[in-house]
């Protein structure tokens, strides 16, 4: 869970403990033109860096951080060839309807991609944390301070600031950005593609931030409406050992 300025992590070890962490982030402050990109890049940081806690605390093994440079960045290049790239280049023509094809086929893989992967039990289990995340939030945004597992489990896993709501808003801003730049050649067409992703990302993280401040203006709704059935593949209803996971991450992260 992350502040503008500090973000923690709290991990349940094999023996039931649960492990935290609390550490500061001065770049996640950073404002300016094309934020949106820095705090996503900030985000993916501190993503690797959580992971390597939870791998450490569950194993007793530290990943080195070459180790996770390596597999972000080779996901990093797989997530712009296959869902930013590949579904402009494979559509010949610059007419509304092959821009909505591209934006279609953006969309269907990624829904594709979110239901094969939620087969795994892992993966479940992953879901299942990022619901109590929340559950938690809510919990703690409705009672003005931290809540118990109790207070945050009937609660809905949907939250309106979540990571799945900026990807359906980029899916989004990829589909009308992409939708005026050519797709022949195809090297032409995967460059300026890859040189607007920042663009999209940009946008993206804008129109959310918009909406999150007016949660009950319609625009707000209808905006975030995707992300919000998005949100139905990518949370999963927690279990009281989750819970009690997301409120220690919560506790660690106010102090």
């Amino acid at each position: 869970m992350r502040t503008p300025g500090s973000w923690a992590v709290a991990v349940r070890r094999r023996d039931g403990t649960i492990h935290t962490e609390r550490h500061t982030d001065a770049a996640a402050t950073l404002g300016g033109f094309l934020r949106g990109p820095r705090m996503i890049a900030a985000a993916l940081r501190i993503g690797m860096y959580a992971v390597r806690i939870a791998v450490r605390e569950t194993s007793g093994v530290e990943p080195t951080p070459d180790q996770f440079v390596v597999t972000f960045a080779a996901g990093g290049v797989a997530v712009l060839a296959i869902f930013v790239v590949a579904p402009g280049v494979l559509i010949d023509g610059r007419t509304i309807a092959a821009a909505a094809i591209e934006a279609s086929i953006r969309l269907a893989m990624l829904v594709a991609y979110l239901l094969v992967i939620a087969r795994s039990a892992q993966t479940r289990e992953i879901l299942r944390y990022h619901g109590a995340e929340h559950k938690t939030v809510a919990a703690f945004e409705r009672a003005g301070r931290i809540p118990t597992a109790d207070e945050a489990r009937p609660l809905s896993p949907v939250h309106m600031r979540c990571g799945t709501e900026f990807i359906a808003l980029f899916v989004i801003s990829c589909g009308i950005l992409f939708a005026v730049v050519p797709r022949q050649p195809i090297w032409l067409g995967a460059i300026v593609r890859i040189g607007l992703a920042p663009v999209a990302i940009a946008l993206a993280y804008e129109v959310m931030r918009a909406a999150a401040r007016e949660p009950k203006a319609l625009w707000a709704r209808a905006v975030s409406w995707p992300g919000r059935v998005m949100q139905r593949l990518t949370t999963r209803e927690p279990d009281a050992d989750e819970l009690d996971v997301a409120v220690a991450a919560l506790a660690a992260l106010l102090g």
